[in-house]
C-alpha cells in the first residue's frame, strides 16, 4: 500500500467529514433563525389582533378626539403638564413645618429627661435622708 495514496483518502475523509459537519452546523444555524422569526412575527400578530388602539404608545399622539377632550389653552389645566416641573426632584415644600415639628418634639423630650433626672436625684436625696434617719 502505498502511504501517499492512505494520505490522500484519509484527507478526503477528513474535508468531507468537515463538509458534513459545516452542513450539519449551517442547517442549525438557519432552524434557529427561522425560530426567531417565526416568534417575532407571532408576537407582532398577537398585537395586531389583540391590541386595542387605545393601548398603544402613541396613542395620545394620534387621537382624533383630542382636541374635545383637552382643556382649552387659556386654562391653567392646560399648562400643567408633566413638563411644567410643578414639583422638582429634592424640593420640599413642607420642611418648614415638619422642621417645627421636629424641634417641638426634641424640646418636649428633653424636658421630660430633665423631670426625669430631676425625679431620680429627689428620689436619692430622700433614700439617703430615709437611710440616714434610720442609722440615728
Amino acid at each position: 500500500v502505498r502511504p501517499h495514496l492512505v494520505l490522500c483518502s484519509l484527507l478526503r475523509y477528513y474535508a468531507k467529514r468537515a463538509q458534513y459537519y459545516d452542513n450539519v452546523i449551517c442547517q442549525k444555524v438557519q432552524d434557529a433563525l427561522k425560530h426567531q422569526r417565526e416568534s417575532k412575527m407571532q408576537v407582532v400578530d398577537f398585537h395586531r389582533e389583540n391590541q386595542k388602539k387605545e393601548m398603544t404608545r402613541e396613542w395620545d399622539l394620534n387621537r382624533k378626539d383630542i382636541l374635545k377632550i383637552e382643556p382649552p389653552l387659556g386654562s391653567v389645566a392646560s399648562t400643567l403638564r408633566p413638563s411644567s416641573m410643578m414639583k422638582f426632584e429634592g424640593e420640599d415644600r413642607t420642611a418648614a413645618d415638619r422642621r417645627d415639628l421636629q424641634i417641638k418634639q426634641q424640646r418636649q423630650w428633653c424636658e421630660m429627661q430633665v423631670q426625669e433626672k430631676q425625679e431620680k436625684q429627689d428620689l436619692e436625696v430622700q433614700d439617703q435622708m430615709d437611710y440616714s434617719e434610720l442609722l440615728k
